[in-house]
């Protein structure tokens, strides 16, 4: 089946920072993935961020952004590859200041990311700013629902290999866990 000549054929996704705002971005690959499913997907962020997509097979490619301690040949490297890359989409998901120049520094036929007052500039499609305050999944999925991609819910998808969940079932079987009197919770909320 020949693709569209309208769907890209490559498309990049940028969330630099933010292990929480990483997760909340996977219902955009799997969107896209379905909508698109000839397309190269490729997903840019920190180092820290990177294990939480490292085996989510609706990506083709994780790339990782030099750290701040890099060396200036380094990073011009990457920026250099970024545009060589030859993306079709950029979808900026935070709209930071580092994000926007990466999105353009790209030349992207279509930079998609929110309207944010100085970095807008980066955009050839603004995403309005969200004006009351929502789910940050739902804000996500604004941007492909603003290039006609269509979502299925902002369900959340961390993919584990075998070995990580033969650790996680074994982990609280451990005596210093399974004697405690009390229970062990977790707080899935942001600062936010």
């Amino acid at each position: 089946m020949s693709q569209n000549p309208q769907e890209p054929k490559r498309i990049l996704l940028i969330r630099l920072k933010g292990i929480g705002d990483v997760i909340l971005s996977t219902p955009l690959l799997r969107a896209l993935r379905k909508k698109i499913p000839s397309s190269e997907i490729h997903f840019l962020t920190r180092a820290f961020c990177a294990p939480i997509l490292s085996h989510n097979p609706n990506l083709n490619k994780l790339l990782i952004h030099p750290e701040k301690s890099a060396p200036f040949s380094e990073k011009f490297a990457f920026v250099t590859s970024l545009r060589a890359a030859g993306y079709d989409w950029v979808l900026d998901l935070a709209a930071e200041p580092r994000s926007a120049w990466l999105t353009l520094a790209t030349g992207a036929p279509l930079r998609a990311g929110y309207s944010f007052r100085i970095r807008k500039w980066a955009f050839n499609k603004r995403i309005p700013k969200n004006k009351i305050r929502k789910y940050q999944g739902e804000i996500n999925l604004d941007i492909i629902r603003a290039l006609g991609v269509s979502d299925d819910g902002n369900q959340t998808e961390i993919y584990l290999t075998p070995e990580e969940m033969e650790w996680g079932s074994k982990a609280f079987d451990q005596p210093e866990f399974k004697d405690l009197k009390g229970k062990v919770g977790l707080n899935p909320t942001g600062m936010w």
